[in-house]
């Protein structure tokens, strides 16, 4: 039987059954005489006065009406919104991790562009180069020590120690250039004071004379300019500081230029100052082309050691003021551009800020990393683990530097026909 309405009474365990569902339940009533239905009639009337009054006394005003309601509507629009925001939240993390880990749409883009354009050298080497280059592999646990004789030097726990003679003490090493390239591999040298103390280096070896030795007038003179510290190109005398080298080339001379005949007939040496410098870049690819070296075995650069040009302007060419993005932009294009068969070195060095640093790397790593031609030395983690009492001169010159002559000097015999697999 259904039970429509079956209040409880409070006061009794009793249950009280209303009189319309005693009727629907078949439930027969007593009869009231006509006095008792009167009474029953306005004992009814005063009910539902007393709970109309009721009603009407707990009901609120229009004012807290629409208050209670704008609130209402508040909370549940913040919860909805709440809970849309934790339904997204996963994807979100999820985006920011791939913000920080691929690279920049513009570098990835900038990156694809210049490797179409070396594609098509990717197989035209003698010699696989990713096998030639663990010859320059420098591990970040390389160490140095130093006993009565020498300076040594461990690649890693595991390698041989590299000795290198303190001067007046040992008979100095001696590797020839020309033994480790046959006179077949052809080397050019493109960047800062810093890659020209390398490059001394190399003739020191090459000579077997001792690291500290000093070099003739026409070794050493590779300059930034050929009209050095006039008041036009470099009125406080600060070389990179304030001068206008490789930028301005009437006040200032263009960069110097040579074949480092010292080291046989297919190497050569060329300074660069500031990262765009269009008209001095032109010239040193004249300079190669006429020296029949115009597309080099193998082209070792330093990065950014002079940094931008900034506000210096010379011809119309360098009028525009670039940001550091667009100099690195120009040298990287130009350098694929010019170069792209050749196989590139580039020195990660350390005389530049912090900040200029990472801007470098983003685009080296960008480029080179899936370019089996490109191969990034680390410079910066012989210097990082130097102790202090080995000598360091500008661009670190001393045992460091020879170190890292002996192993390009080996990286050559790698890449000489003599020293290919048969595959």
């Amino acid at each position: 039987m259904r039970n429509l309405h079956t209040p409880k009474n409070e006061d009794a365990d009793e249950i009280i059954i209303a009189p319309q569902a005693q009727e629907h339940a078949g439930i027969s009533q007593p009869a009231l005489s006509q006095p008792e239905q009167a009474a029953e009639i306005n004992t009814k009337k005063d009910h539902q006065r007393s709970h109309s009054h009721s009603t009407l006394s707990k009901a609120p005003s229009p004012a807290t009406a629409v208050n209670s309601i704008s609130a209402a509507t508040r909370t549940a629009r913040a919860s909805h919104q709440f809970g849309r925001f934790m339904r997204v939240l996963p994807a979100l993390f999820v985006l920011c991790s791939l913000r920080l880990i691929a690279p920049h749409p513009s570098i990835e883009i900038y990156r694809q562009s210049l490797l179409k354009k070396t594609m098509v050298f990717q197989n035209t080497a003698s010699c696989p180069f990713q096998n030639a280059t663990e010859s320059l592999i420098i591990n970040s646990e390389n160490s140095w020590s130093i006993n009565a004789n020498a300076w040594v030097w461990r690649n890693d726990n595991h390698s041989e120690p590299l000795r290198i003679p303190k001067p007046k003490r040992r008979p100095a090493i001696t590797e020839r250039f020309d033994e480790a390239t046959r006179n077949e591999t052809t080397v050019v040298l493109y960047g800062s004071s810093h890659l020209r103390a390398l490059y001394f280096h190399f003739v020191r070896l090459h000579r077997g004379e001792q690291l500290n030795v000093a070099l003739e007038d026409k070794v050493r003179l590779v300059a930034s300019g050929t009209i050095p510290f006039s008041i036009k190109c470099d009125p406080d005398k600060s070389g990179w500081k304030s001068g206008n080298y490789g930028v301005d080339l009437p006040n200032c001379g263009p960069p110097k230029s040579r074949v480092v005949e010292e080291l046989g007939p297919g190497v050569a040496i060329g300074f660069k100052t500031f990262l765009h410098t269009p008209d001095a870049d032109d010239l040193f690819l004249e300079f190669l082309r006429d020296n029949n070296l115009r597309h080099p075995t193998v082209l070792m650069f330093d990065i950014g050691v002079w940094g931008a040009r900034g506000n210096r302007t010379g011809s119309n060419r360098t009028r525009q003021i670039m940001s550091y993005e667009q100099e690195i932009e120009y040298y990287l294009d130009w350098i694929y551009t010019s170069f792209p068969s050749s196989l590139k070195v580039f020195i990660r060095d350390t005389n530049t800020s912090e900040q200029e640093r990472a801007i470098i790397e983003k685009y080296l790593r960008g480029v080179v990393m899936n370019d089996e031609r490109s191969f990034i030395w680390r410079k910066d983690l012989l210097v990082k683990n130097k102790v202090r009492r080995i000598p360091c001169g500008h661009g670190c010159e001393g045992p460091l530097l020879h170190v890292m002559a002996i192993r390009f000097f080996k990286f050559l015999h790698t890449l000489s026909p003599s020293g290919c697999s048969s595959e």
